[in-house]
């Protein structure tokens, strides 16, 4: 995770060294530990969805990318949506009045998105003219999805449209809580994300049931395979569903479980620094660890291909986890990635689109976005503080290695000064041994 991506505390934590003061011979004990207490902002008490909804102008890419008729399409932090060739070259790009967070949608001959000032826009593929845009209550952060000619997305106003295909509202489905992306199986649409609950609809827009998680819901889609339904959530589960609403089990976690992907009756989603693949039943197969973060997942050729707050873009086998290979960008990588014949595509906070070899994962182009200055992320309105203890232990084989305590967790980090956190070095964020972000 790079350092201007974490949000500035106001606070600091000062660490004190080794005291003689009152020893006999006027030098501290070897392997005195000296304690103080400081205080930071806390951020993991302000949710995720308040940290990515209050991201600035910039070059950088989260959308993943998506393919139609052989032209690559995909939004980014400078509010532009953009149409490139197969050879990673400018088609032609198209402005709206807010950064563009997600996936776009083909059908037919449109391509169809939406973007943080309130509108679903759709667009000529070929040429980018405008066909119609529909307008929100509210910011638009997740993706359309289509399904029997209707198009369906959420919104941040708390509510799931569904439109016809020439961008006629047909009905509203109005919750307390900001929505992002949907997902229908058995004619059912599932959505759900800033609140607690997950939100059943029949294709009439009549609630069938809700079920309720401990936290938000990550399922942006959810997962679907045997009649279930798989989704992860901010209090750190992972669930699986029927589609009838009936519980049948939890997969507890670390960390916050990301939306999962599945293939062949398992599943693979990010949580804190690591990728997990779990079997259908619950039960965990094999565990894959970065240095930072990890993103969402795509599974294609009996490979995942994920990205990571570390910078890189992994390929790992799906069956038991080995790494085949990573490259490296210049900022995190959040986003799943395009897998198209033999090439990986995807987006970096580093404002640049990469298309990767997919066996070898080589360069082959990158496209850089209108803004080369990535994107910044606003401070939340609402902090809380939390104590933290530091221990440093005097005359330690490494003596730069502090030790923090935690949310009860113990563990080592570097005592530098950051930009944005005083005190809390890249690698103690990163490690994801903590509630101060994400």
């Amino acid at each position: 995770m790079q350092e201007d991506y974490i949000p500035r505390s106001e606070t600091e934590i000062r660490f004190v060294s080794g005291s003689s003061e009152g020893k006999p011979d006027g030098k501290p004990d070897e392997f005195e530990q000296i304690r103080n207490v400081g205080t930071i902002q806390e951020y993991g008490a302000v949710r995720e969805k308040t940290f990515w909804e209050r991201i600035g102008i910039g070059g950088s890419i989260t959308a993943r990318p998506i393919i139609n008729d052989g032209i690559i399409y995909f939004g980014a932090y400078d509010k532009n949506f953009y149409a490139l060739d197969l050879e990673g070259k400018e088609v032609w790009k198209f402005p709206t009045n807010g950064v563009i967070q997600s996936y776009a949608l083909a059908v037919g001959d449109l391509v169809v998105f939406g973007s943080r000032d309130k509108n679903l826009y759709a667009l000529d593929g070929k040429t980018g003219s405008l066909v119609w845009k529909f307008e929100s209550e509210g910011p638009i952060g997740g993706s359309p999805v289509e399904h029997k000619g209707r198009i369906y997305f959420g919104s941040s106003d708390g509510k799931l449209y569904c439109l016809d295909a020439k961008g006629n509202n047909i009905w509203v489905f109005k919750t307390p809580y900001a929505l992002i992306t949907p997902f229908i199986a058995e004619d059912k649409v599932f959505v759900g994300y800033n609140g607690s609950s997950l939100y059943c609809l029949n294709l009439k827009g009549e609630l069938l049931w809700r079920f309720n998680a401990n936290d938000w819901i990550a399922a942006w889609p959810a997962a679907y395979g045997g009649g279930k339904l798989f989704f992860g959530s901010g209090d750190k589960n992972l669930y699986a569903i029927t589609t009838s609403g009936e519980f049948k089990w939890k997969y507890p976690a670390k960390d916050v479980v990301l939306s999962p992907v599945i293939q062949d009756g398992r599943l693979y989603f990010g949580c804190g620094d690591k990728l997990y693949c779990v079997g259908s039943d619950g039960e965990r197969l094999w565990d894959f660890k970065t240095e930072g973060s990890v993103g969402h997942a795509t599974v294609s050729d009996g490979m995942v291909y994920f990205g990571s707050y570390d910078n890189y873009m992994y390929a790992v086998d799906k069956d038991k986890g080995g790494m085949k290979w990573k490259f490296q960008t210049n900022n995190f990588v959040h986003t799943n990635p395009l897998v198209h014949k033999d090439m990986v595509i995807f987006g970096s906070w580093d404002c640049n689109l990469y298309c990767l070899d997919r066996k070898s994962g080589s360069l082959i182009w990158k496209f850089p976005t209108s803004l080369g200055t990535p994107s910044k992320i606003m401070q939340p309105e609402k902090t809380e503080t939390k104590k933290i203890e530091v221990v440093i232990t005097q005359g330690a084989e490494k003596p730069e290695e502090k030790r923090y305590k935690a949310h009860e967790v113990m563990g080592n980090y570097e005592a530098d000064v950051t930009e944005y956190a005083s005190g809390m070095s890249k690698t103690y964020i990163s490690s994801k041994k903590k509630g101060y972000i994400d």
